[in-house]
């Protein structure tokens, strides 16, 4: 009985520090990061249903290459218009937006390469249409974010962010109005 439970014991120890694949690898492969991220933004309140696209770099500020401070150039997009037989009678909406934020990799134990990412980004926005009398609405934003990441050979990203909620805060003549998008983006980089 004494062998068997040692047998089973050895069994247990050589399943569990079995090798992983050469692709999963811990860390990355250098300071900046970019990834390109797409998706909808849903309109929550008092906004529209959007297309986004996220333009992400970012510079690690530690030596381990967690904490990053990112300059995430984003766009949103949608078509607010309505059709008569045919002949587009709408405009184009579109936001520009100009942020700076901070990023955490926390990495996932026993999975390596695999990290969730909690990140805040906010600045600036320029809202346009393409409607005529319509201008650019300048305001701000804030946008809580949360990022699941895989680093494939410590050098290729490949994620999803789950949550992405940008905040609008507009100042017109004395009146604040806010708007607020939910996002979900998928998205593809490299570090180096």
């Amino acid at each position: 009985m004494r062998n068997f439970i040692l047998a089973l014991l050895l069994t247990l120890a050589s399943a569990s520090a079995r090798a992983t694949p050469t692709w999963m690898q811990e860390g990355k492969a250098g300071p900046f990061m970019f990834n390109l991220q797409i998706g909808p933004a849903i309109g929550a309140r008092n906004a529209f249903n959007m297309g986004a696209i996220v333009l992400d770099f970012g510079f690690a500020l530690d030596p381990a290459r967690n904490a990053y401070l990112l300059f995430p150039l984003q766009f949103q997009f949608a078509d607010a218009g309505y059709s008569v037989l045919g002949v587009n009678r709408g405009y184009t909406v579109g936001y520009v937006m100009v942020p700076i934020g901070f990023q955490y990799d926390i990495a996932i134990p026993h999975v390596p390469g695999l990290y969730i990412s909690p990140r805040i980004v906010g600045g600036y926005v320029a809202a346009t249409a393409s409607c005529n009398g319509c201008a650019t609405t300048n305001a701000g934003f804030i946008a809580p974010e949360a990022t699941v990441k895989l680093v494939i050979a410590r050098r290729w990203n490949v994620g999803l962010v789950p949550f992405s909620l940008p905040i609008f805060i507009s100042v017109d003549n004395g009146n604040t109005s806010t708007s607020i998008d939910y996002r979900i983006l998928f998205f593809g980089g490299a570090n180096f």
